[in-house]
Parts: structure tokens; C-alpha cells; sequence
């Protein structure tokens, strides 16, 4: 499982389907957003799959192309 968060608040534009349609592999698992920052946790589609730091900095580099380049990694 792969949370993000983030000071800023989360893109008007970034929703469930760009997201799936954009992070091939990554199935959308919950999304919440708060007063002081937002989450985001994805999950490979194959069940019992734990992603290497590899797929982690992927996913993030995703991420920062959809105008939310401030969000760090963080494991749960």
C-alpha cells in the first residue's frame, strides 16, 4: 500500500478515473481530503503485491505530472 500526502490541496482536476486511466497497475483504493493535507493510497492490482521502492518513485513521478509535485512517499 502506497500513501501520499500532501500540504496542498489536492487538484480540482485529479479524480478516480484520471487516475486510473494515468497510473497503469495501480488500482485506486481510498482517497480523503482534509483541512491541513490530503491522502491518496493505491494498490498493485494483483492481490499480495507489495511494491519495491522502484514502483513507489514511479507512482510519484505520475503524480507530479498531474500538477501535484509536492507529495513525498510514505509507507503505512
Amino acid at each position: 500500500m502506497l500513501c501520499c500526502r500532501s500540504e496542498a490541496k489536492l487538484h480540482s482536476s485529479i479524480t478516480r478515473e484520471i487516475l486510473n486511466k494515468t497510473i497503469k497497475g495501480f488500482r485506486f483504493c481510498h482517497f480523503s481530503l482534509r483541512k491541513e493535507s490530503c491522502a491518496l493510497e493505491v494498490s498493485r492490482e494483483s492481490e499480495g503485491f507489495f511494491p519495491r521502492r522502484n514502483d513507489s518513485l514511479f507512482f510519484v513521478r505520475k503524480i507530479s505530472v498531474l500538477a501535484m509535485p509536492d507529495w513525498v512517499l510514505m509507507e503505512k
